[in-house]
């Protein structure tokens, strides 16, 4: 007699290699997969230095000048990128990142840390007309 024949017949036994008690839960296998997700990206985010990104300065410098009040970019550059308003030390900061970008040879130490500034001045972005939800949300801390 057959596993599923025992079993449609009343008997309490489960056939050889059934699982036993696993049963696909799609709510809990969302959760767990969530979970693994989240992990991943915290675990980069912790790894990677702050501008490390090689195109990172451009959408942190736009993310910045949404919280600075500028929806909209001032201009356009003759190269077509876009003109946005950052305070200098944003801009110092990030360019002071260069030294280790690209090379992952180099330490994230070789930058300088950041000063505050309350001078603005107009750099070029290449993410100047994105949408701004996105960079609304994570641009808080570029204020601090």
């Amino acid at each position: 007699m057959s596993g599923l024949d025992r079993m449609s017949a009343g008997d309490q036994e489960a056939p050889a290699g059934d699982l036993g008690a696993f049963r696909w839960r799609p709510g809990r296998q969302l959760i767990h997969i969530f979970l693994a997700c989240l992990g991943l990206h915290l675990a980069w985010a912790l790894a990677m230095p702050v501008t490390s990104a090689p195109d990172e300065p451009a959408h942190i410098y736009r993310a910045v000048s949404l919280w600075e009040g500028n929806l909209l970019p001032s201009g356009r550059a003759a190269d077509g990128f876009w003109n946005v308003q950052v305070p200098a030390s944003v801009v110092e900061y990030a360019e002071s990142t260069a030294c280790f970008r690209w090379r992952p040879q180099v330490s994230a130490g070789c930058s300088r840390p950041a000063e505050t500034s309350g001078d603005n001045m107009t750099i070029e972005t290449g993410a100047g007309r994105y949408f701004p939800l996105y960079y609304y949300a994570v641009g808080w801390p570029g204020t601090l």
